[in-house]
């Protein structure tokens, strides 16, 4: 008994030592939301702020990026994944298919700017009482001039249109 317990004293402190560093994460912090606010209450058209630190801005979608994809209502592309991994096969089959006009429809918004606003919203389905709140979500990623989503770096925020 005493031989364990002295192997155990030898031992715990070399595999605590181990593990304090294998598991260190860290957050990607390099978006973030301006507005609306968490949880705002807005009126249509809202729009929607961030920063992105050490992302330039740019009013046009020239060069390789990175870019910002606006997601509303829906989840975002897995970062390595892109945009195209959402287009259906119709679309595959026309000409000049996706373009930002075909994204904007599926709630999809690609901009080089650090803001967008949006006169209209998807219908949600929490109440169909004439005056409901709707709720909504909207998350900014990264893409390059391919619409692969850069890394894992990501904004969201949930808000509420009232009167819509």
């Amino acid at each position: 008994m005493k031989r364990v317990l002295f192997v155990m004293a030898l031992v715990a402190p070399l595999l605590s030592g181990c593990a304090s560093h294998a598991l260190v994460a860290t957050a990607d912090n390099r978006l973030s939301m301006v507005q609306p606010h968490e949880l705002q209450r807005v009126r249509l058209p809202v729009t929607i702020a961030w920063k992105a630190r050490d992302v330039k801005a740019t009013t046009n979608l020239t060069g390789d990026g990175p870019f910002f994809a606006v997601f509303v209502d829906r989840a975002p592309v897995p970062a390595g994944t892109g945009l195209h991994t959402l287009v259906d096969s119709d679309c595959r089959k026309t000409a000049g298919c996706p373009d930002l006009e075909w994204f904007a429809q599926r709630h999809i918004y690609v901009t080089g700017e650090k803001r967008l606003t949006l006169s209209s919203l998807p219908k949600t389905n929490a109440s169909s009482r004439t005056g409901a709140d709707h709720g909504h979500t909207v998350t900014i990623v990264l893409v390059r001039q391919d619409g692969t989503r850069v890394d894992e770096s990501a904004a969201s925020v949930e808000f509420t249109v009232v009167g819509a």
